[in-house]
């Protein structure tokens, strides 16, 4: 599971990427709720929210005695509906596809602000929720309900920002549908992972050369630094990386960018980049072949 730096990064995986907008729900819980939340997550639902017309949602659930926020991803299943209260207010519980939703990665609030996460420089533009107010309301009334400690929940939503769409359209077409590295197409299971992140250089946030198209595996562990490519497209594995991660991601063996058909120049424009990534992660990692 990756750090992410931007909640657009949730349109560069697959089965999200065909969606254009996601509702967000950002859940900063007490102990008993945030316990809650985490199990039902993990059965495919959420507890309850206001509605959503949105049918990508998303939840970042803060960890305990931590500023490190969860995002859990789920397509809402047909159906999903409120529940009427003893009250008369309306909640819904928010059931999605599949079995459960996906965590895809963690960012945190120590390092950027909700704002830095969420606001426009993060790649799209962001529409709060009309009924945010009613969204804290709720949050009131089910924690006075459950005699939990205070919970905050607001609700918005993302929409995707069009840069990104082409950014992941156009690495498909160079990289012909194919992850970078194994030259397979992955049951479509690839992700637009940029080389320098968008939050160090805005420059380049929609070049093709800044980008890399890597299967799920991968595309974590290049995030994260534990991978890099030298000046030949050859992978280089952190210092940190452990032989039992290497099994389970399966990178035993030696593996290199599958770039022979790239024109020089444009090779030489995704080396720099690379170059970059390696400089960033460095320190923390170093790197051998």
């Amino acid at each position: 599971m990756a750090q992410l730096h931007t909640i657009q990064q949730l349109f560069s995986i697959d089965p999200f990427s065909k969606y254009q907008t996601a509702a967000v729900h950002i859940c900063k819980a007490g102990n008993k709720s945030r316990e809650r939340n985490s199990r039902w997550l993990e059965k495919g639902k959420t507890g309850y929210w206001n509605g959503t017309d949105s049918p990508l949602i998303a939840v970042a659930l803060q960890r305990s005695d931590s500023e490190i926020y969860d995002i859990w991803v789920g397509v809402l299943k047909d159906g999903t509906e409120g529940k009427k209260r003893q009250n008369g207010t309306q909640d819904w519980v928010f059931h999605v596809s599949g079995e459960r939703f996906k965590n895809i990665g963690w960012y945190d609030r120590a390092e950027q602000s909700h704002e830095s996460f969420y606001g426009k420089k993060a790649g799209g533009p962001r529409v709060i929720a009309e009924n945010l107010a009613a969204s804290r309301q709720l949050a009131t009334e089910i924690f006075a309900r459950t005699n939990d400690e205070a919970s905050e929940i607001l609700q918005e939503i993302w929409v995707r920002g069009p840069q990104h769409r082409k950014f992941r359209n156009d690495l498909k077409k160079l990289w012909r549908s194919q992850c970078s590295v194994h030259g397979v197409k992955c049951n479509g299971l690839l992700r637009a992972s940029h080389i320098v992140p968008w939050s160090k250089d805005e420059s380049i946030r929609g070049d093709v050369n800044n980008g890399l198209l890597l299967s799920a595996p991968l595309d974590a562990l290049f995030d994260a630094g534990l991978v890099a490519f030298d000046a030949d497209g050859k992978l280089l594995r952190s210092k940190q990386l452990t032989h039992e991660t290497q099994l389970v991601f399966g990178i035993l063996d030696e593996l290199t960018l599958k770039w022979t058909t790239f024109v020089l120049p444009q090779r030489k424009k995704i080396r720099t980049n690379l170059a970059r990534h390696r400089e960033l992660h460095a320190a923390d990692h170093g790197y051998v072949g």
